[in-house]
């Protein structure tokens, strides 16, 4: 019978290994207790039981104090057993520690398993303990985020604070970003950084010494685990980080993007480019446009810890990351740039689709971002000579525009005149402005001497600009090169928005969006 059946399970096994099985016996009555024999906080005070039968008593006696503890003063028992796994969400199993023997190149020190390093059975348990309560599933977007997309390799990024507050705050979500699902506020960086802000500073004033630490595991064999980033942070040094981060994304001109409504049928709108959480700049720094930004292609080359290094390093390690980024910005995402400029001086929507959408509205604040880092700010770079070409294509564009309203009908060639000159002008400014003085000229006698109603004095105004930006450019020396830094500033300058462009009738600049 069924008695039977548990006296085999307990005490025979076929095959080579025995199967493993949890036998819990419950109280006929358990109302005196507040949760039932199989409940998670049951498990954790029953191997905490189990340890204090191993740890040594008081009474026991050695001839030195260090020989009784481990390498993090707890006691030294049991020091030859495997440290335990701990099931995390999407990694799986992850064994805290493996050092075989059976590794030659693991004994380059001249020891390996337990010997390398001394870790009794209540430091393991404590460290699996730990890892369990911060992997919770209930903790997702506060303590802990899948960040697998980034690179196509299972990874979670770990971020909590040192001292265990009653509310998790949402470090985690700070960096790799929140679900629109799941935050109230429109998971918007912003909001995310003022709630973790508030958390964090009661926290701090309860337990001054708190810190925030963060690391990232992966698993690029699907196997082995390794530790891709770790760190410690001040409190001080993260919510410090997350006002400078807000204040560098701001770091551009007046810029808007246009976007398609919500839902279906509602109007088009011009939308403020978003503050990107560390983790989208990643994946925007991962992400090729070609055809005319239309088609996205992946190309891994940054992980989360270079989000995580323009968030929070300082000096030389920041000025490396972000001199990578801001190249690597501008060859992935050149033909996406001039694509959103053709369109927008058109009054267009320019569609990239579900999976990319968000892009569109992240790369201006991502240029300003490592501007910011590399200490180019908008106070001075928008007085700049790329700052100023790329404001003078852009108005060439307007006024081409406004051209083909008045002569061709509406007919718009496919690339307007200072688009196609963008790509010269990022190598060569000089002999792009010297193109743009002699192709410019059909369209300049027109809104001299065209007469008539608001097509008109929008066309004279953007003529108006152009003059003006011109004699801005007249005593400045253009550079024969351009750097990245200078690209990056030219970008912006295309992108900047006109105050009188006019908002035309909006419609799609292509029938489809963006494929993956």
């Amino acid at each position: 019978g069924l008695a039977a059946d548990w006296f085999d399970v307990l005490f025979f096994h076929s095959g080579k290994k025995a199967k493993r099985w949890s036998l819990i016996a419950e109280l006929a009555d358990r109302s005196a207790f507040a949760y039932p024999a199989n409940h998670e906080r049951v498990q954790v005070w029953m191997n905490s039981r189990f340890q204090a039968v191993d740890e040594p008593s008081e009474q026991t006696t050695s001839n030195s104090q260090n020989e009784q503890a481990d390498a993090f003063a707890k006691p030294a028992i049991r020091l030859d057993e495997s440290f335990p796994s701990v099931r995390l969400p999407v990694l799986g199993n992850v064994i805290l520690r493996s050092m075989s023997s059976e590794s030659p190149c693991q004994r380059r020190y001249g020891f390996a398993d337990s010997q390398s390093c001394r870790v009794g059975q209540v430091s393991r348990q404590d460290m699996k303990n730990a890892l369990e309560w911060i992997g919770h599933p209930d903790r997702r977007e506060k303590t802990w985020c899948d960040v697998s997309s980034l690179n196509s390799v299972s990874g979670l990024l770990f971020a909590y604070p040192s001292q265990k507050p009653e509310v998790a705050p949402e470090l985690a979500g700070l960096i790799v970003g929140l679900d629109n699902e799941t935050d109230p506020d429109g998971a918007k960086f912003e909001a995310c950084s003022a709630r973790v802000t508030t958390s964090l500073t009661t926290l701090s004033h309860e337990a001054p010494s708190t810190e925030v630490r963060v690391f990232v595991l992966t698993k690029p064999d699907g196997f082995r685990t390794k530790v891709l980033s770790s760190g410690r942070y001040s409190v001080e040094r993260l919510l410090t980080s997350a006002k400078e981060w807000k204040a560098c994304c701001r770091n551009i001109p007046s810029i808007l993007i246009r976007q398609f409504g919500a839902k279906k049928g509602d109007k088009p709108y011009w939308a403020e480019p978003f503050i990107p959480y560390p983790a989208e700049v990643v994946s925007c720094l991962n992400t090729a446009w070609e055809r005319s930004g239309t088609h996205a292609e992946q190309v891994p080359g940054f992980g989360i810890g270079d989000g995580l290094g323009l968030l929070l390093e300082e000096g030389v390690v920041l000025k490396a990351i972000a001199t990578r980024a801001i190249r690597t910005l501008i060859t992935n995402s050149l033909t996406l740039v001039l694509a959103l400029g053709q369109a927008h001086r058109q009054g267009l929507v320019h569609p990239l689709g579900k999976k990319y959408g968000k892009q569109s509205l992240l790369l201006p604040s991502i240029f300003g971002l490592l501007l910011a880092k590399l200490d180019r700010l908008k106070g001075e770079f928008m007085k700049g000579p790329p700052f100023l070409v790329g404001r003078l294509l852009s108005l060439a564009d307007q006024l081409h525009v406004q051209y083909c309203h008045g002569v061709r009908k509406g007919q718009v060639p496919p690339q307007l005149v200072g688009n196609a000159l963008m790509a010269t002008a990022l190598e060569q400014p000089t002999k792009a402005v010297a193109m743009l003085s002699q192709r410019i000229l059909p369209y300049q006698a027109w809104a001299r001497t065209v007469q008539g109603g608001d097509e008109v004095r929008l066309a004279k105004y953007f003529l108006g600009e152009l003059g003006r930006v011109s004699a801005e450019m007249k005593d400045i020396v253009l550079p024969s090169t351009c750097g990245d830094a200078e690209k990056a500033e030219m970008l912006l300058g295309y992108l900047a928005r006109s105050e009188k462009e006019k908002d035309s009738e909006p419609k799609s600049s292509t029938s489809e969006g963006a494929s993956a």
